[in-house]
């Protein structure tokens, strides 16, 4: 489980739906989509936009730690998130695991402060960022990245257009220096692709980037994580949580 890692908490999946819309707020228009555009360069410029937009996440990944010799059965990781930018903000929670036994936790960034609660009493603990390594409190975790979408797009290596709003390709991990951006929504896991990582990704009719499903190859299995992204350029509701 992920006791050890408590800090990969996420958004919970029903947030995806409840997040805040403020009147008069503007949504993003997206990346023109241009058929004639190479498949990487335009799968790279919406990937790049989305690192600039609020948008809200939900993730389901498979993951396996090789360093653990207890963890001979994959895992599953249920997440979901919201992220803001420009406001340097975002809030995720997790349940790792399915059933009785899940693990469950929730972060929230703002203001360069971390607020934490992992277990069943969901007492908040309370992080000033300014004073304690981000990566080190959050396990790897960039605060200014912390869908792992940054990082992801260093690794794209190859990108072939199948469909008119859908791609395909392939990862060269090494170009974001480790695999801690992975799974994508959950980063800091740690996952292994010593055989190889691909990917498949969809967008919508303006560019943004809706889905990407992450397939690692290692040791004659293959672990897929899945992360769907909506609400592009919408305000998203990230707030300080109450006592």
């Amino acid at each position: 489980m992920i006791a050890r890692r408590q800090a990969l908490c996420l958004l919970a999946v029903t947030a995806l739906a409840g997040c805040g819309s403020p009147a008069g707020a503007p949504a993003s228009a997206g990346v023109p989509v241009s058929a004639a555009a190479p498949a990487a360069d335009e799968f790279r410029t919406a990937l790049t936009e989305l690192q600039t937009i609020t948008y809200r996440y939900a993730a389901d990944a498979q993951y396996r730690n090789p360093a653990d010799p207890r963890h001979r059965d994959v895992s599953r990781i249920h997440v979901a998130g919201a992220h803001d930018p420009a406001a340097k903000a975002f809030t995720r929670e997790y349940r790792d695991g399915d059933g009785a036994g899940a693990e469950i936790g929730k972060i929230t960034v703002l203001d360069r402060v971390a607020y934490t609660w992992t277990g069943r009493d969901r007492t908040w603990n309370q992080v000033n960022l300014a004073v304690f390594d981000p990566k080190t409190f959050l396990l790897a975790v960039d605060p200014g990245d912390p869908a792992g979408l940054a990082a992801f797009t260093r690794s794209v290596d190859r990108v072939t257009r199948t469909g008119r709003y859908t791609f395909e390709g392939t990862l060269d991990l090494s170009r974001a220096g480790d695999d801690s951006f992975l799974p994508l929504g959950a980063p800091g896991l740690l996952t292994s692709g010593d055989d190889g990582a691909s990917f498949t990704a969809k967008t919508d009719v303006v560019g943004h980037v809706t889905e990407i499903v992450v397939t690692l190859r290692t040791q004659g299995e293959s672990l897929v994580q899945t992360i769907q992204l909506i609400g592009h350029g919408e305000p998203v509701d990230i707030t300080k949580p109450k006592k």
